[in-house]
């Protein structure tokens, strides 16, 4: 997928989040953040189009704002979400984040089983920031989202009898990603992740 060059950004950052699955450049499907959603003034992205509530009847203009806004506001509500599957991942609802059936949700699924199976959260240590750069209309009920995320957070995994925490990971990458959202009963959730570009000890995003 070939993008313009971003006119328009739009910067958040999560204290204490992780990235979920692969290591390595190339081609991945999910993300595991984990921390607290600083939110600093930002900038509106590129117009959008996607079914929202037009009570009282909007402008043409203010409904491309307002779904605009609904779309980036979904995908900073799901990394909130994420935050607590991170550091709970027994509480993990999977289904509050991705379609079912999705590549997000079978990663996702998969991660917070591997994640209670031995025992590995997410620390207070480190962060996880990321910018979106652009969001594409796709079709009434589906957006893509041009992100940069960079990440530090540090994991923990119990180890030992008494089951003390021992550090798992502590490496620091940044990528740039292709989320795709669809809207299903009304509400955003992802659908895939399409990690371009990842880089360890390295910053891609320039946050």
């Amino acid at each position: 997928m070939t993008y313009k060059r971003p006119t328009v950004n739009a910067l958040v950052a999560l204290v204490a989040m992780t990235t979920m699955t692969s290591t390595g450049c190339g081609s991945t499907r999910s993300t595991e953040p984990s921390g607290t959603l600083v939110r600093p003034t930002a900038r509106p992205l590129a117009v959008i189009e996607a079914p929202i509530s037009t009570e009282p009847v909007l402008s043409t203009s203010a409904q491309a704002e307002q779904a605009n806004s609904d779309v980036t506001t979904a995908f900073e509500w799901l990394m909130l979400r994420r935050i607590e599957c991170g550091r709970h991942p027994r509480e993990c609802v999977v289904d509050d984040l991705a379609v079912p059936g999705s590549p997000v949700h079978d990663a996702l699924t998969e991660v917070m089983a591997d994640r209670v199976r031995y025992g590995i959260v997410a620390s207070d240590r480190g962060a996880h920031r990321f910018r979106i750069d652009e969001v594409v209309p796709v079709a009434i009920d589906e957006v893509e989202l041009r992100v940069c995320h960079s990440d530090d957070v540090v994991l923990t995994m119990a180890v030992g009898p008494g089951r003390s925490s021992a550090i798992y990971d502590e490496s620091w990458s940044s990528h740039w990603a292709t989320w795709t959202m669809k809207s299903v009963d009304g509400a955003w959730r992802w659908s895939e992740e399409l990690v371009e570009r990842r880089v360890y000890e390295e910053e891609l995003c320039e946050l």
